[in-house]
């Protein structure tokens, strides 16, 4: 079955979801050409064909993106594909699409990760993941909207965590992990991920802590045996020097 009588199928909304499935798996995505291109793009925005169709289109078309050494000249067709499915009413088209166009640097991707972080009432996906995704491309305009919601306390505990791991790239951040990472009223989870950026922005500052809390005997058992994990893979022997008591922890 050649592409163009495989695309016919693929796009005939009177055929079976699963034959029209069939039909998009057996076009070769190294040989799409613009034709091919559009024809796909047409069923993955279609609201109305079985979700199961329009995911295998997609994944042609993401196959494509790497497999066919002519994609530069349809590159642009992709992106505004991409971009009509960041408002699509299933969420899984929608965080495909996000995901892929905030990895191509594309702004409107950007913008519409902020505006979810902004109000997240119907939008396509969670503020949590619109955080995840934000990672592969991080502004600076995100970090503001980030340290909002590790503040605000109605935030649930998903995208907190989110909102922080984002915010380990920003090293202005660093006076912030060491508050929450100090704090025995956060969660364990929440502890961790600050123990980890804190490490990576400001070791020193860390280490103080993983001692103390190796010692304390009133500090989180998971918070505890991270801080132990640290200081056994840092191994440094000026760290333990004179403290037998931290040395036996340790080893």
């Amino acid at each position: 079955m050649t592409n163009k009588v495989a695309l016919a199928i693929a796009g005939n909304a009177e055929k079976k979801a699963t034959d029209r499935v069939k039909a998009i798996e057996s076009t070769e995505a190294v040989t799409y050409e613009t034709a091919e291109v559009d024809s796909l793009a047409a069923v993955v925005v279609d609201t109305e064909a079985a979700s199961s169709v329009r995911r295998a289109a997609l994944h042609q078309l993401l196959l494509a993106q790497f497999a066919n050494p002519t994609f530069s000249k349809w590159q642009k067709r992709f992106i505004t594909t991409l971009v009509k499915l960041m408002d699509d009413p299933k969420p899984e088209f929608a965080e495909a699409a996000l995901g892929q166009l905030v990895k191509l640097k594309v702004l409107a991707a950007q913008t519409k990760l902020l505006t979810i972080l902004r109000s997240s009432d119907n939008a396509p996906i969670s503020a949590a993941k619109a955080l995840q995704l934000l990672r592969y491309d991080v502004h600076a305009d995100a970090y503001p909207i980030a340290r909002e919601l590790v503040d605000n306390a109605t935030t649930d505990d998903r995208t907190r965590q989110a909102a922080l791991r984002l915010l380990a790239a920003d090293p202005e951040a660093a006076g912030l992990f060491e508050k929450l990472l100090k704090s025995k009223e956060e969660a364990p989870e929440v502890r961790r991920v600050c123990a980890a950026a804190l490490n990576n922005m400001k070791p020193k500052a860390y280490q103080k802590f993983a001692q103390e809390s190796v010692l304390d005997d009133h500090e989180d058992n998971a918070v505890r045996v991270q801080s132990l994990t640290a200081l056994a893979a840092l191994g440094d022997s000026k760290l333990l020097a004179g403290n037998d008591e931290l040395t036996d922890k340790v080893k």
